[in-house]
């Protein structure tokens, strides 16, 4: 009876994790409530036991700390609001962005649990949404405004959009931002060459994918993430140590490269000719003519920084509509929303659980995942976007342990 009742939690386990996992990545919200349905599953698993598995005390106190901290922050943010400006109206724009930051944590250790646990496989799933974004971003370079209606499916409040230009309007699969979803495909680029590392026949048709994704995107922040990441795999390794096979099939492999551009030049003539790609070569020469690679960002916090004072928000934030001065303020950074959202001591624990480097990690398994998220939660807050703080939540809670993991498998 003992076996048959492992056999059947195995079981439970197995179908939860994949149904959470599928729904995260390709399903669509509940409208009526405004959540996905596995965020309904994850706290069904939670109450059947799942806290004591997945926390352990100290990381359930942090959670129960931050969840206080941000409840009372919108609680003052309230109080402070400024006359005419509506509670409801408040509410509503701070509500779905703590809800995503406590599913978060909520998600984070559900996954990490089940990756330490279980070993369960994120690798099929994780090249099939390449592929389902691929699907949408070729329906986007032949007809914009199909893509944009088929879109609407997913967005959580049934917007129509209306096509007027690749520049205005730009590619972003699923997600709500285009430099986000730029991020999230270089994120599993960079899973499966420095952390799964996929041979090199699979690990090209993943290059060639992501990068018709990032440019499809026309994200600045993702393109220079994509070469980085694709010319610079060495500087990952322990030791600054470059072996001959990996020179030899980098070498090769440039030199296969330039035959395929020769032979089918033609083609490649017509794809950079395109309207998306010259539209992308605008939007990079733009910022390169300048000189203004942060996107103004940096004139923004400075703004931000001298028109409301960051000391104020130490112990507790006014809720992520950061009102002040009688105007409203967009930070253009996570660092900052959180801060002047929630207060620093929420801000840090946020910072310590999902972006810090942990001895159970391997470095170079941290910086090909957690750095590029970083960069783009600097730059674009992330955290308001759902589904692409989800997936980094996947991919963190993969390698978190895997220096463990890893290790338990050799001693046996």
């Amino acid at each position: 009876m003992k076996i048959d009742a492992k056999v059947s939690n195995i079981k439970y386990e197995k179908f939860m994790f994949y149904f959470i996992l599928i729904d995260l990545l390709f399903l669509p919200y509940i409208r009526i409530l405004s959540i996905k349905v596995s965020m309904l599953a994850v706290i069904v698993w939670y109450l059947r036991g799942g806290t004591k598995k997945a926390f352990n005390k100290n990381s359930f106190h942090l959670f129960l700390l931050f969840i206080m901290l941000s409840i009372i922050s919108l609680v003052l943010g309230l109080l402070y609001a400024p006359r005419g400006y509506s509670a409801i109206s408040f509410l509503m724009s701070n509500v779905q962005i703590v809800v995503i930051t406590w599913f978060s944590f909520l998600f984070f250790y559900y996954f990490r649990y089940q990756f330490f646990q279980n070993r369960f496989s994120i690798n099929k799933t994780l090249m099939a949404y390449l592929f389902f974004a691929l699907f949408f971003a070729i329906l986007f370079w032949v007809n914009p405004q199909l893509y944009f209606d088929i879109r609407q499916f997913w967005t959580l409040g049934n917007e129509k959009t209306v096509f007027i230009h690749h520049t205005i309007n730009r590619f972003t699969h699923i997600v709500s931002e285009p430099n986000n979803f730029s991020v999230v495909v270089i994120g599993i680029m960079a899973y499966f060459r420095f952390v799964e590392k996929l041979e090199s026949s699979k690990m090209l048709i993943v290059y060639i994918v992501t990068f018709f994704l990032v440019i499809t995107t026309m994200s600045t922040t993702g393109m220079l993430l994509f070469v980085l990441y694709f010319f610079a795999p060495v500087s990952f390794k322990k030791v600054y140590k470059i072996k001959l096979k990996n020179v030899i099939m980098w070498f090769a492999f440039t030199i296969g490269l330039l035959l395929f551009i020769i032979i089918f030049h033609d083609r490649f003539e017509l794809f950079f000719d395109s309207t998306v790609v010259s539209s992308a070569i605008f939007r990079y020469e733009g910022y390169l003519e300048t000189e203004n690679y942060s996107g103004s960002r940096f004139d923004i916090w400075v703004r931000l920084l001298q028109e409301v004072n960051i000391f104020k928000y130490i112990l507790i934030g006014r809720g992520t509509t950061i009102l002040a001065n009688g105007r409203l303020y967009k930070p253009h950074s996570g660092h900052f929303y959180l801060i002047y959202g929630y207060g620093m001591i929420a801000y840090s624990i946020f910072m310590y659980e999902f972006f810090r480097f942990r001895k159970s990690m391997f470095r170079r398994e941290y910086f090909a995942i957690v750095i590029p998220f970083l960069v783009i939660f600097t730059m674009n807050t992330l955290i308001g976007d759902l589904r692409s703080t989800f997936l980094y939540v996947i991919l963190l809670a993969y390698i978190v342990d895997k220096k463990i993991r890893k290790n338990m498998e050799m001693s046996k």
